[in-house]
């Protein structure tokens, strides 16, 4: 939260990612269908229009391989580091933790509470309002749990990896459930595109199988 406050996330070594373009992108090269990817452009509308109006941060995988530490705290190789929505930072931090544990499995109310005390200590140290009122950025972080299945997918199945992505696309779905349930007049406003991200998200839990 500190590093996300007090770096100018307009002065790092890459633009921000066209994540729509990205995503896509990812999955023509790994061979989805034309239909597929009609499909997958449409689920991607409700995702990335929650993170509209939010404070981007500077945006690196906050784990030890990293960061280096000396006299002071630094990012190794600064070059890629690129501007995103608050909650991407979020989504992959909690990933992590369960990445390097498999036995460990948070629930959600202890993912809501990790993210919102990083939010909490985001502001503290920004001395700064937040843009978006505090569920918003609840909503944004379910948003981004299941962009970043979506997104990572078609790596993750050309490297044989099931375990993680059978964690991260069964947590996306559930986080659908959660925003339907908590969100319910934002879930109906895009209900086609949560519909279509659905399909792609049991798509890539059928394709599992086959891992």
């Amino acid at each position: 939260a500190f590093f996300h406050a007090k770096v100018d996330p307009n002065n790092v070594g890459e633009p921000e990612r066209d994540e729509q373009a990205y995503v896509l992108e990812k999955y023509r090269v790994a061979g989805y269908a034309v239909e597929d990817i009609v499909v997958l452009q449409r689920g991607l509308e409700p995702l990335l229009r929650s993170f509209d109006g939010m404070e981007r941060v500077a945006m690196k995988d906050e784990i030890p391989e990293n960061f280096m530490q000396g006299e002071s705290v630094c990012w190794i190789d600064w070059g890629s580091v690129r501007p995103a929505p608050f909650v991407f930072a979020d989504a992959n931090f909690l990933a992590y933790i369960e990445a390097r544990d498999p036995n460990k499995r948070l629930r959600d109310e202890e993912r809501l509470a990790i993210m919102y005390d990083r939010l909490d200590r985001f502001q503290k140290y920004r001395k700064a309002p937040l843009q978006k009122r505090r569920e918003e950025y609840e909503l944004a972080y379910y948003n981004a749990v299941a962009l970043r299945a979506i997104t990572w997918s078609p790596s993750l199945q050309q490297r044989h990896r099931a375990d993680p992505l059978r964690s991260s696309s069964g947590y996306a779905q559930r986080v659908v459930v959660s925003i339907k349930e908590k969100f319910p007049a934002y879930y109906d406003r895009y209900a086609e595109g949560y519909q279509c991200g659905e399909q792609v998200l049991g798509r890539i839990r059928n394709k599992l199988d086959a891992l």
